[in-house]
């Protein structure tokens, strides 16, 4: 038999039993058809300026949203528990990403989702990405994880593509991934990076995300001065957010500039395949590097 899903689509139920009977969801041994069960997961302190237009951008496009409230004081926390998407809501008080994102993970992993989708509150999707497209990417056979890039807005209509935050816009630096039981966040305070532990094929994908996090000043010394009280060794980081020396470039929509869009992108794949070359052959040097060191004071030491 076929059941109703909430987010479209049905639950067919494919027990081994061969009951009909639904099962609870997490207990399940079934499967969506056409229509895998997406969680978005958020982590965010004070995040109301972008709070609103987040929430508009995931609705359309994921079945519910967890989050952490990292000891907002502007409303978010608020905002978010009236929100009907919002399944669950943690607070949690003094800087710990990776506190932050297991407890987020654990609370993910209890809405039993097939796929996750980790963003900040300032990240949000281009137009031209709606839920029918993530579930062709979902639904392609034994794809684990897929990534995405972002583009760094300086306003609300440019994004910077300076030659610094050109090479950064390069790399695909958010990732939707299926979920398995190998998958966790790295015990790390500050920049603990992306989900760890997900085993089997990724690929890249051109579709866009906006980070709009630096367009307010306000809001980037409100970053800085956070970030300064977990690691002051990272100030030059610090100061590259405030985008001095930017270079605007128009954002263009999909639908809007379909050839430039895509030739951006590929522009960009060129940028970051000489990143990805560069990075083997450091690694190459390093290791070339350590075999020599060792074999001659191996040497010396037979001296």
């Amino acid at each position: 038999m076929r059941y109703p899903h909430w987010g479209g689509g049905y639950w067919t139920d494919v027990s081994a039993t061969g009951s009909d009977t639904p099962e609870p969801w997490c207990e399940k041994r079934g499967r969506i058809i056409n229509m895998p069960k997406l969680v978005a997961m958020l982590r965010v302190k004070d995040g109301q300026l972008f709070l609103n237009d987040w929430l508009a951008n995931m609705v359309p496009l994921v079945d519910e949203i967890v989050a952490v409230d990292n000891g907002s004081v502007d409303g978010t926390f608020e905002t978010l528990s009236r929100h009907p998407m919002v399944v669950s809501v943690d607070r949690t008080f003094g800087f710990d990403e990776g506190r932050d994102k297991t407890l987020l993970y654990a609370r993910a992993r209890a809405r039993c989702p097939d796929w996750l989708l980790w963003l900040d509150v300032d990240e949000t999707f281009e137009n031209a990405v709606t839920r029918e497209r993530l579930d062709l990417i979902m639904n392609t056979p034994r794809l684990t994880r897929i990534f995405f890039r972002r583009f760094h807005f300086i306003d609300d209509q440019n994004f910077n593509i300076s030659p610094r935050w050109l090479w950064r816009t390069s790399s695909y630096d958010r990732v939707l991934w299926r979920e398995a039981p190998t998958g966790y966040f790295e015990n790390v305070p500050f920049n603990n990076g992306l989900v760890q532990g997900i085993p089997g094929p990724a690929r890249i994908d051109h579709l866009r995300l906006r980070h709009t996090g630096y367009v307010d000043p306000g809001e980037v010394e409100k970053k800085i001065r956070i970030y300064r009280e977990v690691d002051l060794s990272l100030e030059h980081i610090y100061q590259q957010m405030k985008f001095y020396g930017a270079i605007p470039a128009r954002w263009r929509e999909r639908d809007e500039a379909p050839v430039r869009v895509e030739v951006m992108s590929l522009f960009l794949d060129g940028i970051f395949s000489i990143k990805l070359m560069l990075r083997f052959i450091r690694r190459i040097t390093a290791q070339a590097s350590a075999v020599i060191d060792s074999f001659f004071s191996g040497n010396g030491s037979k001296k």
